[in-house]
């Protein structure tokens, strides 16, 4: 019994691309000096430095202007309920959540966004279902009896009278974030219900 060995079809070898017959089933490339230099290329591969770390993402006006926002908003209701106030539309000391209600609204006025006279302490149904309540119709004197009684008519009439257009900078919001992040823990250090 005198058998041939099995011949196997040509194929490309994977390190000098020439067509040639393998002698073995799993035979990549075609001859010795291929495997030294594929061998050579994979362990300096290996021995390459790893890939840096991604950069952390850099955030946007929007993202800023809205965490700034949101630590804004965090001031105004512990300064509110450090002084113990009712919400400002209504005067009521209502068991519910509480937001920091604007009383010039933000779209038209974004200059005075982050204006802690122009945001104070008010009640969720005042807030979402009296569209803050502005005028009393809602019950109570209104935000603007209320604020008028708590910041004095000159304050409130310098809220009215800026409706100029403003565009918030990266540098400023970063600054006014830091500032309301600050008071916020100075608040809570120096609060004696805490």
């Amino acid at each position: 019994m005198n058998e041939k060995p099995k011949q196997y079809k040509p194929k490309k070898c994977k390190w000098c691309k020439q067509i040639f017959t393998p002698e073995r089933p799993m035979q990549s490339v075609c001859g010795f000096e291929c495997v030294i230099a594929q061998t050579k290329h994979k362990q300096q591969q290996r021995m390459m430095p790893p890939p840096r770390p991604k950069k952390k993402p850099v955030r946007d006006l929007k993202w800023l202007l809205d965490k700034t926002q949101i630590d804004c908003n965090a001031v105004v209701r512990l300064r509110d309920q450090i002084a113990r106030l009712p919400c400002i539309s209504c005067g009521k000391y209502r068991d519910c959540q509480h937001h920091a209600g604007h009383f010039r609204p933000l779209g038209n006025n974004p200059a005075i966004r982050f204006d802690l006279a122009n945001i104070h302490r008010q009640c969720a149904p005042c807030n979402n279902h009296h569209s803050g309540n502005l005028t009393g119709n809602g019950g109570g004197a209104g935000y603007e009896a209320n604020l008028v009684a708590k910041i004095g008519q000159a304050e409130v009439d310098r809220l009215k009278a800026s409706s100029q257009p403003y565009k918030w900078s990266i540098d400023e919001l970063q600054l006014l974030r830091a500032g309301f992040k600050a008071m916020f823990k100075k608040m809570q250090q120096n609060a004696d219900w805490l």
